[in-house]
């Protein structure tokens, strides 16, 4: 998996606190265990055209990703589109 990317509604922090996140982690297992949460910032307080992605997401047979936020926003996911390169087996 080259990379993620999320299009969703962004710039909706709050004057004064910190850029709201959004986390995304993924597992391998069926959703039994998953990574680490990566970072994406979900941009300032009117940022309104801002893109979130991940890259170098590696390899995989069947994978189960999970989108989390790091503050009490709102989060309104618009289109999620993966970039991915198929090897034979």
């Amino acid at each position: 998996m080259t990379n993620l990317q999320i299009i969703a509604e962004t710039g909706v922090g709050y004057i004064g606190s910190d850029t709201p996140l959004m986390l995304m982690s993924y597992s391998d297992d069926g959703g039994r265990t998953f990574t680490n949460d990566r970072e994406g910032s979900m941009g300032d307080v009117g940022q309104y055209r801002k893109r979130i992605k991940w890259n170098r997401l590696g390899r995989f047979y069947q994978r189960v990703i999970r989108l989390r936020g790091s503050s009490a926003v709102r989060r309104a996911i618009i289109t999620a589109e993966a970039e991915l390169e198929v090897l034979s087996a």
